[in-house]
């Protein structure tokens, strides 16, 4: 607000674009931009000039919300998982090559499990003949008898219907260890291993 008249003078006669009112309760709400308001003793106000115009407003994208698993999509993975833990199990008892698992692993699994198997030398067995009545066969305290073949506890879990999240006891090397994987749907419908970690 600024003062447009000297003491004892009357105001001007409002010119173009301006509104002469009597009180400031006379001024109307909302002012349009650029009008100048003209109190009594030449008294000036206006709302400013006119606002640039706003660049358009885009939408925000609204993130996709992935597909809830059902219980049954969890049962149907169950089967797989246990192939694939049992299959990896061995691999790191040293019991299968890791290019036995290429069907249910990607290269960087193979890679990690190459790294992380033992290998058990080639030498005698002291066990008792199993029984294909040879020694080192299965069930005779070899590295591929009982022990190490102890049927893994696997418990799985389905963030989305294409995802499963894998955390299995498994027994390598005499020890009890926790396998945790990562499976992928493929596109052909087979679960893949495309992360493994043994704690």
């Amino acid at each position: 607000m600024q003062a447009g008249a000297v003491d004892g003078q009357a105001p001007p006669p409002p010119g173009p674009g301006e509104l002469l009112v009597r009180t400031p309760a006379d001024v109307p709400e909302p002012l349009a931009p650029g009008v100048v308001v003209v109190l009594p003793g030449g008294f000036r106000m206006s709302a400013g000039p006119a606002p640039a115009p706003r660049e358009a407003v885009r939408p925000v994208p609204v993130p996709t919300v992935p597909e809830d698993a059902s219980p049954a999509d969890a049962e149907r993975v169950r089967a797989p998982a246990h192939g694939i833990v049992r299959l990896l199990t061995e691999v790191l008892a040293g019991r299968r090559p890791p290019d036995g698992v290429t069907a249910v692993t990607t290269p960087a699994v193979r890679r990690y499990l190459t790294a992380a198997r033992i290998v058990h030398p080639a030498r005698p067995s002291r066990g008792r003949p199993g029984p294909g009545g040879r020694v080192g066969a299965p069930g005779c305290g070899s590295p591929g008898g009982s022990t190490a073949r102890r049927t893994p506890r696997v418990h799985v879990g389905l963030p989305r219907p294409d995802v499963a999240e894998v955390c299995a006891t498994v027994t390598v090397a005499g020890r009890v260890r926790a396998l945790a994987l990562r499976l992928d749907r493929a596109p052909d419908g087979r679960w893949l291993a495309t992360a493994v970690r043994l704690v």
